[in-house]
């Protein structure tokens, strides 16, 4: 199986799972023991292959159907569009959420890069996008997308624009779900709360620190009502 089928295989059985769980996180626990049964069921050498090599983009593919799910059975959805990053109209995304570059300092027609967001959030007049309010960057893990983020969270965030993240990072739902105020947040933690507008974590539990930058992902609706409401 290619990387692409192991991804569609892992979002298929994501969903047969959840029913059976109380949360997304825990539901993800037991699709990743699945996946890695499933390689010493089929014989595989490295029973965590399939999961290592597909697993990131499963996230990103659950986490965009969560959101788009909650706003479309909202109250907003006659407001508000919420699209995955690569079906969002071209000229949103060659427009408002790219950027021209210019190789190497080259004095030539430039390049357009663009920001390559997993969800957007756009603002509706009748059935024409207005505005974007919000985008996403869904990755499992913190590390995985900080490089990339860092860039465009200043560029877009300077255009009026929210940036916000969709994990499921071990230490950012440690440090958000566990009260100890003498512990000094890490790394990760730290450039989480200084590039992102909100931090939406797969979990049940209650966030306790930071709770202004941390929410679980069922506050998304919550706060594109509050972000139309500021305008």
């Amino acid at each position: 199986m290619t990387p692409k089928d192991i991804t569609g295989q892992l979002v298929e059985k994501f969903w047969e799972l959840r029913p059976q769980y109380p949360s997304y996180s825990a539901a993800w626990e037991a699709l990743q023991h699945w996946s890695e049964e499933d390689g010493r069921r089929r014989g595989l050498q490295n029973p965590g292959q399939g999961w290592n090599s597909a697993s990131g983009g499963a996230f990103e593919r659950v986490s965009q159907k969560i959101i788009i799910d909650q706003v479309n059975t909202s109250p907003l959805a006659q407001r508000i569009r919420v699209t995955r990053g690569d079906e969002t109209p071209q000229d949103v995304r060659e427009g408002i959420l790219s950027e021209l570059v210019w190789p190497k300092g080259q004095i030539t027609q430039p390049e357009r890069a663009e920001s390559n967001v997993d969800v957007v959030a756009m603002l509706l007049n009748g059935e024409k996008p207005t505005r974007v309010i919000s985008v996403y960057s869904c990755k499992s893990s913190a590390a995985e997308r900080y490089q990339q983020d860092l860039y465009w969270a200043e560029k877009l965030k300077a255009r009026g624009i929210k940036f916000c993240f969709v994990t499921i990072d071990k230490s950012l739902l440690k440090h958000a779900t566990t009260a100890d105020r003498a512990r000094k947040p890490g790394k990760t933690v730290t450039l989480a709360q200084a590039m992102y507008d909100r931090v939406y974590l797969l979990t049940q539990l209650q966030i306790v620190s930071n709770p202004l930058t941390f929410k679980t992902i069922d506050r998304v609706v919550q706060d594109l009502d509050l972000w139309i409401k500021a305008y």
